[in-house]
């Protein structure tokens, strides 16, 4: 059952030979599993490792003033040098404020070489402050995954 189902592990195994009526404990069920070489996947360890760059952390937390006001902090961390990129405090936290911070913390010049690839024409600005409408196009000119028009080779 084990060569056959290799995801499956020792309590897995054991509920199955139970439904057959097999006694068996899974100590045992475990004892006689053909164990695996190395590791399976890569570990979590190399995944944050090649991924550090791209990666950050919000964390939000509740701090009581000399006044006993309730002041809300909000700080995000980098995980690749494991530095402070924003921060901010307020007395009325709102989903608005907390997007805000996200949105000005990483910046669209930030997020271009993070989205480049997900990013389709139709989502992405042509320039600053023209922005192209959801399901159409506005000129027939050629556009890359940022929605910016191409140079023609003419």
């Amino acid at each position: 059952m084990n060569s056959v189902n290799p995801l499956w592990g020792a309590p897995r195994i054991h509920g199955e030979l139970l439904k057959l009526g097999i006694e068996i404990s899974q100590a045992t069920v475990a004892k006689y599993m053909v164990r695996r070489r190395g590791t399976p996947s890569p570990t979590w360890r190399s995944f944050l490792l090649n991924h550090a760059g791209g990666i950050a952390a919000i964390d939000m937390f509740v701090v009581a003033s000399v006044s006993f006001r309730l002041l809300y902090v909000m700080i995000i961390l980098a995980h690749d040098r494991r530095r402070i990129i924003r921060r901010a405090v307020t007395e009325h936290h709102t989903a608005a404020w907390l997007s805000r911070q996200v949105t000005e913390a990483f910046p669209w010049t930030v997020l271009r070489a993070i989205c480049c690839a997900t990013v389709t024409p139709r989502m992405a600005s042509t320039s600053a402050g023209e922005s192209l409408q959801w399901g159409s196009q506005k000129s027939s000119q050629p556009h890359d995954l940022l929605g910016r028009t191409l140079a023609s080779s003419a």
